[in-house]
């Protein structure tokens, strides 16, 4: 249990906010998740509107120079929303990953950009990504800058709102990303590839269908 004692801290300073009208359950996920994770994200994705709220991640970073200027300041848009810091001791933990999910109804959206999933690498991240931004700032940020923490498997939560524009049925949770995923991102890999094979091989093979039909009406 204590592995998640930093994602339990982070979800009972949300209830204690909310308790004593320091947040609001209707403001933006954004500020909740702010005022009750702050300051110890490794990464945020809404730098200026974290910083417009009052919450900077830069402050007490002197060493910013592998992080370009435009960008210490921008929406990147990126998965996931927040990264926590790692919790260094005899072994690491911790670090892990939050992704926003805001709705009006009873039900979430579907997942488009990132296939929800139990944990994901940095590594990974920087491959969904396309870009290796999150795990530069985790690097820089939470001075873990080995391969082990790179590769160190990070649980993922989503912070989900729903009945958001009705206060007396809104309600607010943390959701394992285990939760969502319907299939092992191992067996998702491999099912993809095949599909992707599969898919080759039939186009392939209409490509030879058709080559022999023309050669037939050349030789008729």
């Amino acid at each position: 249990m204590f592995e998640y004692a930093q994602i339990a801290r982070f979800y009972s300073k949300i209830i204690g906010g909310i308790s004593k009208g320091n947040i609001l359950a209707m403001d933006s996920l954004a500020k909740i998740a702010l005022f009750a994770g702050f300051p110890d994200f490794s990464y945020i994705d809404n730098r200026r509107g974290a910083k417009e709220l009052g919450y900077d991640i830069w402050e007490n970073i002197s060493d910013t120079g592998t992080i370009n200027d435009r960008l210490k300041y921008s929406k990147s848009e990126q998965f996931p929303d927040f990264l926590f810091r790692i919790a260094l001791g005899n072994r690491l933990h911790g670090g892990f990953l939050l992704e926003l999910k805001d709705s009006k109804s009873g039900s979430i959206a579907s997942f488009n950009s990132t296939l929800p999933t139990k944990s994901k690498t940095l590594l990974e991240i920087d491959r969904i990504n396309g870009t290796d931004l999150v795990s530069r700032m985790a690097k820089l940020i939470d001075n873990c800058a080995t391969i082990e923490c790179l590769n160190l498997e990070r649980r993922c939560f989503y912070l989900v709102r729903t009945f958001n524009n009705r206060p007396d049925q809104t309600k607010i949770s943390i959701v394992d990303g285990a939760f969502f995923e319907t299939v092992p991102k191992e067996h998702l890999v491999y099912e993809m590839l095949m599909n992707i094979i599969e898919e080759h091989r039939k186009q392939h093979n209409q490509k030879m269908a058709c080559g022999k039909q023309k050669m037939r009406r050349i030789h008729d």
